[in-house]
């Protein structure tokens, strides 16, 4: 039981680190179950990234506050509403077929 929580508690910490850096942190999360002997289930996964998702999401709260207003006014000329053209493009999912494996 314990070994089990520090296992927990290592992978949170992996997954906290690797989100905030420009890399994979689900690469990492994979690697570390690896060198630790763990078989993590896929849920385990979701909710570590759903307690990323928080974390962000509290850590924002003002700038998504102010993201929301400036889309209720429809205001798209302030500084956050100038966001909302760039968040919904960047949100559109893009298929290439340039890497595809065949």
């Amino acid at each position: 039981m314990l070994e089990q929580l520090l296992n927990t508690i290592i992978l949170g910490l992996i997954q906290g680190v690797a989100e905030w850096l420009p890399i994979s942190s689900t690469a990492h999360l994979i690697t570390a179950e690896h060198f630790l002997g763990l078989a993590a289930t896929p849920l385990f996964g979701i909710i570590l990234h759903l307690g990323t998702l928080v974390v962000v999401a509290f850590y924002f709260r003002k700038e998504i506050k102010n993201i929301i207003a400036a889309l209720a006014h429809l205001d798209f000329k302030s500084e956050y509403g100038q966001l909302i053209p760039l968040i919904v493009g960047a949100t559109i999912p893009y298929r290439s077929n340039r890497f595809t494996l065949r």
